[in-house]
């Protein structure tokens, strides 16, 4: 992960924005932080300046000051509430230059009145909501999804006074609405609601905009990573993109963020135009190797039995067989390729070969020479019948479970789809493409640019 502690759940922003290209928008933000500490402490040598990429990291105190505290307390959820917005999230809004005024929101919903526990608000001009801090509370030692949770009503925790508005609880009287719920049917479900939702709990942060939230999209903030592991580019990029100034700009203006999200929006566009060029040249760099193999084999091409558009097709399967593998090696949460073995990972993946596109060829052996194509077709095969193979290969079977482990091996479920069809490649499947000509092919669908 290119920024620990960060998780773009359902690609709030294109993943690969995120991950390559974001902490390069945002350099701008730390010169800028810098540059206003700079200029208030000329104005003020005796001012203690803190920029907001820093007084961010200084939150790893506090935070451990709040977890040590917790122990011992597990009987006292009112004392556990109170020490975690004492000790953690009054700095932490500080911090992101939120106002803290923790409180019981009532919110109106078709005419009926609910409550909504907040930390605090942002309003804009006209005094509508822009921004809601909401206080998932967790009650227990173990860090929980903060969409999970519910409201505290008991042990007059959140909620201590019923005639703001009703809260739905379950048969012990607590809460029953997760904060999922909560958000979708009381916050955005006003007839103003704000743009924004801060979901903000003990172990994680959760930035949602009201516009994304229909396909659940929305920036998870792992505050034990990002405090912990102490990475540079992933602190900047969770303080640029959860501070006030660039969700709420003081005086109106566009939000950081949506500009953010336009330069998301063009990337993809500018990756998918790359993805098209780099398709149709690796097409042709296959088709016309597949005639160069035939023609130095003295057959087909000189006896009138190729047939372009039927090449032109096996050619098109092939690269989408290499967008297959590059996607699931990419998302081993998908149940299938086994990336936490290291003998698939180093020996077989795709992505071991991706790393010979550095390597060099210094000589027409290693060029000639065939050793990307063999491998290839030995991992088609291997997703085809499975690995180890099975006896009966008829049917395709559930996925494996690829987290336990195989005695210093792996497992492969059979696929059998037509894209692995070694009878739909007739073909390719004979041909054995030369070394400097897949390289190209991988470095091409790689993306990657100087």
């Amino acid at each position: 992960m290119a920024l620990p502690g960060i998780s773009n759940a359902n690609e709030f922003y294109s993943a690969h924005y995120l991950e390559s290209v974001l902490t390069g928008d945002i350099k701008k933000v730390r010169e800028r932080w810098t540059e206003e500490a700079r200029a208030q402490l000329q104005a003020d040598p005796t001012a203690e300046v803190s920029t907001p990429e820093a007084a961010f990291k200084a939150l790893r105190k506090p935070w451990q000051q709040l977890r040590e505290a917790e122990l011992g307390i597990n009987d006292d959820p009112a004392e556990r509430l109170r020490l975690q917005r004492q000790l953690f999230f009054q700095p932490l809004l500080a911090a992101l230059g939120y106002p803290f005024t923790p409180r019981a929101e009532p919110v109106l919903i078709g005419g009926e009145a609910y409550q909504v526990p907040l930390l605090g608000e942002v309003c804009n001009a006209k005094g509508e909501p822009w921004l809601w801090l909401v206080e998932c509370f967790d009650p227990g030692d173990e860090a929980a999804d903060p969409l999970e949770l519910t409201i505290a009503t008991r042990w007059g925790c959140q909620i201590d006074d019923a005639t703001l508005g009703t809260v739905l609880t379950d048969a012990d009287g607590q809460g029953s609405e997760t904060w999922e719920e909560l958000i979708s049917e009381r916050v955005f479900g006003q007839e103003i609601p704000p743009r924004w939702v801060l979901a903000v709990s003990r172990d994680q942060l959760l930035l949602i905009d009201r516009q994304k939230w229909a396909a659940s999209r929305l920036l998870r903030f792992e505050l034990d990573t990002l405090l912990g592991e102490n990475n540079p580019d992933a602190l900047l990029a969770a303080a640029t993109l959860l501070h006030r100034e660039h969700t709420c700009p003081r005086g109106g203006g566009t939000p950081l963020l949506d500009e953010l999200d336009e330069n998301s929006h063009k990337h993809a566009y500018e990756v998918s135009g790359d993805l098209k060029y780099a398709l149709r040249r690796s097409i042709e760099l296959l088709g016309n190797e597949a005639i160069h193999w035939r023609r130095s084999k003295s057959e087909g091409v000189f006896k009138g039995k190729t047939d372009a558009q039927a090449l032109t097709m096996e050619c098109l399967r092939y690269m989408y067989r290499l967008l297959f593998l590059f996607y699931i090696e990419s998302r081993p949460d998908l149940g299938y390729a086994p990336m936490g073995s290291d003998v698939y990972r180093l020996g077989y993946s795709l992505d071991s070969l991706r790393d010979m596109d550095s390597a060099e060829l210094g000589s027409e052996e290693d060029k000639e020479g065939t050793y990307i194509s063999d491998s290839l077709d030995r991992l088609f095969q291997m997703i085809w019948e499975g690995y180890p193979k099975r006896a009966d290969d008829a049917a395709q079977l559930p996925l494996a479970d690829v987290e336990v482990p195989f005695h210093d091996s792996f497992r492969l479920t059979p696929l059998k789809a037509h894209l692995f069809d070694p009878e739909r490649m007739p073909t390719l499947t004979r041909v054995r493409f030369r070394n400097v000509v897949l390289r190209e092919v991988i470095e091409l669908m790689s993306l990657t640019r100087e």
